[in-house]
């Protein structure tokens, strides 16, 4: 029985190494296992994803686009008037101020009518007023059915009608405008009579409901109405001035 017993524990002996043996193995997989897990979180993260620049550059565009139609717009309603001045409605007769506009010349009276603008043409005084030293160019010449304002040939209306450039008007204040804009350069209108003349010099500088803004400076001489842009200035307006008076010396 002794060696029975003996033999049955050497068994156990070894079920127990073996047992032992396998729980060791298990704990080096789960050690290696938690070993690889620590070190894949120590790893470092992949970099974020760049943002794309195109949302950017789209904005910046839609921005750019947007000024330029305000920037237009504004030039279209003050660019070619940045002198003008606008009446109250109550007040229709009233009159710009003669700072900012220069009104026209006296008329004169009937035995001077002529001098060197007589039997001129509205082309003629505009040739007379470049050979003057004025920059202008003669862009449109009308007719009783290209005339905007419908005086040309009626009664009490002018004989003639030219519209002018002034190369130092900017491209920016007039772009848009039609070749005959007043804005562009001006105008030179021809009457009958000097008092035809005077009453449509008058009636360019009258603020009224039907004209609230003053957008030109206007002279008279004799027989002749010289309408000048607003976008010039005020000098350059005298220049055109004072070259239509010596015309009508």
């Amino acid at each position: 029985m002794a060696p029975a017993a003996q033999e049955y524990r050497r068994y156990d002996v070894y079920d127990d190494y073996g047992d032992y043996g396998d729980y060791d193995s298990r704990a080096r997989d789960a050690y290696d296992s938690r070993a690889r897990d620590a070190y894949d979180s120590r790893a470092e993260p992949p970099p974020a994803p760049r943002e794309s620049l195109l949302p950017y550059i789209t904005f910046v565009l839609v921005v750019a686009v947007l000024a330029g139609i305000a920037g237009y717009t504004l030039n279209r309603l003050v660019g070619p008037a940045h002198g003008a001045r606008s009446a109250h409605p109550s007040a229709p007769g009233a009159t710009p101020s003669p700072t900012a506009v220069p009104t026209p010349s006296a008329v004169p009276t009937p035995s001077a009518v002529g001098g060197g603008l007589a039997g001129l043409t509205a082309e003629q005084v505009a040739i007379r007023l470049a050979g003057a030293g004025l920059p202008l160019h003669t862009t449109v010449v009308y007719s009783a059915a290209t005339d905007p304002d419908r005086l040309l040939g009626r009664t009490n209306g002018y004989t003639s009608r030219i519209a002018f450039s002034d190369p130092r008007v900017g491209v920016n204040e007039v772009s848009g405008s039609p070749a005959g804009a007043i804005e562009r350069g001006g105008a030179i209108e021809v009457f009958a009579d000097a008092a035809s003349a005077q009453q449509r010099a008058t009636k360019l500088l009258t603020v009224t409901a039907d004209n609230p803004l003053v957008t030109e400076y206007v002279f008279v001489q004799r027989t002749v109405v010289l309408r000048v842009s607003l976008v010039l200035t005020a000098d350059i307006a005298r220049e055109y001035e004072a070259a239509l008076l010596r015309l009508a010396a």
